[in-house]
């Protein structure tokens, strides 16, 4: 076994045992092993262990065997119990999901509960008290069924192709309810234009940075202040297909608005995402320090480049306001600054494109 993670497992995965790895991780430091009829979720971050159980059948009931650390993080529309814990692995057992449901399949008038709740998520601040958001358009909502997104459920008119491509018997088996309705009703119930043929409600999983990872030297991205909500989706967007073990929004830009949503292309829900006021950078970052992370702001005033910065332990690299830099309170915050290396002609990356130049020097596949 490589390392601390997989030396937990050691006794319960002996050579004597039938044992098939199901998946393995791309850096190989995480994996779902199946071992006389019980699964293994071998992760040592939250991100790992959400996607290693998703990939678990839905339908599965029976003994999962999972790091103690995430003993209380049930990833969507699944139900454990804790039976036993022994060397930091616990022993769930996992039950049939039983969702709550409505007893109409259509969406035939404006009288009904999920209309009524439809018209309140036209509000950010409703979606953000609620951990709500919305998602539209087909390939977003395939995307979230497939990778075990928390849908609640979806909406789609007969012209949708949620039916004919699978996505719809796909949720069903999930329990998610779906229902048909016109696009008359659709297009009552969202600003989008043109009108989309489908739109899914999706709940947004709660973390705490001491979640993140079990050994807190993995690699998270803060999103500092950025004011552009398309830019705060590719930020997230990038940092999903990068590796990033979380992304950390501050600011009065919200994950939740509809432009960083659809940006993100189905990275928002499926890996860890917190957010925070732009007051709480002070207590953010020292509880990212007591935690053992290394924080970097970008400057171009700094000899240190992405080339040959630190690379041990856990770091935080924050990325900024695409007009104003860096914000006083994470400069202030900053252990360390770094620069990316540029031709001369232009004075700054998009940010996006700056996380992805980041995470790719600190996230080696």
């Amino acid at each position: 076994m490589e390392n601390s993670i997989f030396t937990r497992f050691e006794n319960l995965l002996t050579n004597d045992k039938k044992d098939e790895i199901i998946y393995s991780s791309p850096r190989g430091d995480e994996r779902l092993v199946l071992c006389d009829g019980a699964y293994f979720i071998i992760a040592k971050t939250l991100r790992g262990y959400v996607h290693l159980f998703n990939r678990i059948p839905y339908g599965f009931v029976g003994s999962v065997y999972i790091p103690e650390e995430f003993r209380d993080t049930c990833p969507s529309r699944r139900i454990y119990d804790v039976v036993s814990t022994q060397n930091g692995v616990c022993k769930a057992e996992v039950s049939p999901f039983v969702p709550a449901r409505y007893d109409f399949a259509s969406l035939e008038g404006k009288k009904n509960p999920v209309f009524a709740e439809l018209k309140k998520m036209d509000s950010l601040s409703y979606r953000k008290e609620n951990a709500l958001f919305v998602i539209e358009e087909e390939r977003l909502i395939k995307r979230a069924v497939d990778d075990g997104t928390d849908v609640k459920y979806i909406v789609y008119s007969p012209k949708s192709r949620l039916l004919e491509n699978g996505t719809i018997e796909s949720a069903k088996q999930r329990r998610i309810q779906c229902f048909m309705a016109t696009e008359g009703i659709i297009s009552s119930v969202t600003q989008t234009r043109p009108v989309p043929k489908e739109l899914a409600v999706c709940a947004m999983p709660q973390f705490m940075p001491e979640n993140i990872s079990i050994d807190h030297k993995g690699v998270i991205l803060i999103a500092d202040n950025v004011e552009n909500p398309d830019n705060l989706g590719l930020v997230i967007r990038t940092a999903d297909a990068c590796g990033a073990d979380a992304v950390i929004n501050i600011g009065n830009t919200s994950v939740y608005n509809k432009n960083c949503i659809r940006a993100a292309r189905g990275a928002v829900g499926r890996f860890p995402i917190l957010e925070y006021p732009t007051n709480e950078i002070g207590a953010l970052t020292s509880k990212l320090k007591g935690l053992g992370y290394k924080i970097y702001g970008t400057s171009a005033r700094t000899t240190i480049t992405v080339d040959n910065m630190d690379t041990a332990g856990g770091r935080a690299f924050s990325v900024s306001n695409e007009t104003n830099g860096i914000s006083k309170g994470m400069e202030e915050a900053a252990d360390e600054m770094v620069r990316i290396p540029m031709a001369t002609g232009q004075s700054s990356f998009n940010v996006a494109v700056a996380a992805g130049i980041i995470l790719a020097k600190a996230i080696v596949f």
